[in-house]
């Protein structure tokens, strides 16, 4: 799948999926050349590794894999520090050269497929903040397709621990718009009837249930709740909200955003700045502890604002000035159903599905979690 969105990709993209012309070394280096400043520096290093190793037209095709896998992902790992970089390069190049030993027509085959994760992913992040069921809805083969290759990348697991979070929003989507009832047709005057019943705009919680249930979270990253447990106590907060930590990264303490987002409550970097996080040398997001704590601080101070947790939910997603303003559009009730279908549509579905999460992990009803003690 295509995306305008993927600017930072496009020479590279060209070069992929281009017939196989033979290129001289000359119009390669135009073609490097001619790359966006973000992913310049990478696609560089990708050009000169494989062509002083490989010569051939396979080696051609492979060196641009390279420069897809070196070059593309860039944008989106801009924060990360240079020797997890490196590492992440060479686990890539070690991937390249064992395709180089197999089948040089998979090889291109597998290349070609490549070039569209980061497309899809930014697609995800952009119609998720939307308001286009059926868009997002159509999306879910893409984002199948794009996890099944993720996962056979060396280094891609952190944006596999997201994508499979958000993959469960676009499969509801796409039984949302399946079985929503229609618009109503205009009323009648010469007919009164009574008006019909609203429209829901969202998945509800049965369909939480339905999805979720299957899906328990695996015991190595379960082994962190009760530490989590422990700092969301020890910040007055229910323990049950540490669960928030798998609907936001399936428990995974590097899992990484198109966006930035980082770590298990994949905080923003500014938010964890504003949190007391550093973000360099190292970034603090990726500890999952100071993660964790930053992220309870926030949850407190949303509620405080707040006075719900389902609001504070949404404002943890959407942003809290987004849905203050909402809020204040709205007069009373200021309440979460109020603002539901003035939300994107992940906000809608964020938060019965941590409730729902919840319940399921906890046994507890949401309307009982008690506020910050």
């Amino acid at each position: 799948m295509r995306s305008d969105n993927c600017i930072s990709l496009s020479p590279c993209l060209k070069l992929a999926v281009a017939p196989a012309p033979r290129q001289d070394q000359k119009q390669v280096k135009n073609d490097v050349r001619s790359l966006p400043p973000a992913s310049l520096p990478w696609g560089l290093i990708g050009a000169i590794v494989w062509f002083m190793q490989r010569t051939s037209m396979i080696a051609v095709w492979l060196g641009w894999l390279g420069l897809v896998v070196a070059g593309g992902w860039a944008p989106v790992r801009a924060q990360t520090d240079a020797e997890e970089l490196a590492v992440w390069l060479d686990d890539a190049r070690a991937a390249v050269d064992q395709l180089l030993d197999g089948d040089p027509e998979a090889a291109i085959a597998w290349a070609r497929e490549a070039i569209d994760w980061q497309a899809v992913l930014e697609d995800t992040q952009a119609l998720l903040q939307g308001f286009d069921w059926a868009l997002l809805a159509e999306l879910r083969p893409d984002a199948e397709e794009a996890l099944r290759w993720l996962r056979r990348i060396p280094g891609a697991q952190p944006y596999v621990s997201w994508l499979e979070q958000r993959l469960d929003y676009l499969v509801l989507a796409e039984e949302f718009v399946r079985t929503r009832p229609p618009l109503p047709p205009p009323p009648d005057p010469a007919r009164p009837t009574p008006p019909p019943p609203p429209r829901p705009s969202a998945p509800d919680l049965s369909a939480w249930q339905r999805r979720l249930a299957r899906q328990p979270p695996s015991a190595q990253r379960q082994a962190l709740i009760p530490e989590l447990k422990s700092i969301f106590a020890g910040s007055g907060l229910p323990e049950a909200l540490v669960w928030i930590a798998e609907v936001e990264s399936s428990l995974d303490p590097r899992a990484r955003s198109p966006v930035g987002a980082l770590g298990l409550f994949q905080l923003m970097p500014a938010t964890a700045e504003s949190l007391g996080l550093s973000l360099t040398p190292a970034d603090q997001r990726l500890d999952w502890r100071l993660n964790a704590r930053a992220a309870a601080t926030y949850l407190r101070r949303l509620h405080r604002r707040f006075q719900a947790w389902d609001l504070a939910l949404a404002a943890y997603n959407a942003g809290e000035g987004r849905v203050g303003r909402l809020l204040t559009a709205q007069g009373e009730p200021r309440t979460f159903a109020a603002i539901q279908d003035k939300l994107p549509l992940e906000t809608r579905m964020y938060v019965p599905k941590v409730f729902t999460v919840i319940q399921l992990r906890e046994g507890l009803e949401p309307h009982t979690l008690p506020p910050p003690g």
